[in-house]
Order: structure tokens, then C-alpha cells, then sequence
């Protein structure tokens, strides 16, 4: 399986578990890119039964 064939395997199988075979026509159609994260970020919400009391 080729780069881009098995990239679009991979974000098909989180949406089914029916495993697809892509037209040529399609691949060639296709871009996918890779985005590599170096750094997150993010904010920590408080369970509900927290909240209540800090308020």
C-alpha cells in the first residue's frame, strides 16, 4: 500500500470499521498532509461537584 492510500486508510478507520479501497482517479485527486504537533497547550476544567465549591 502506498503512503497516501494507507494515510487515507488510517483516517477512514476512525470513522468505520468497513476497510475501503480507493480509485486510482481519486488518489491522484487527493492531497493529504501531515501535521506534526511540537507543542499543546490547554486549559483544565474542574469536574461539576469542583466547581461548585471555588464559586
Amino acid at each position: 500500500m502506498r503512503r497516501k492510500e494507507k494515510a487515507l486508510a488510517i483516517i477512514m478507520a476512525q470513522y468505520s470499521s468497513k476497510e475501503f479501497t480507493f480509485p486510482q482517479k481519486m488518489i491522484h485527486a487527493t492531497a493529504v498532509i501531515k501535521v506534526t504537533i511540537e507543542s499543546l497547550t490547554g486549559k483544565q476544567s474542574l469536574p461539576e461537584h469542583q466547581e461548585a465549591n471555588h464559586i
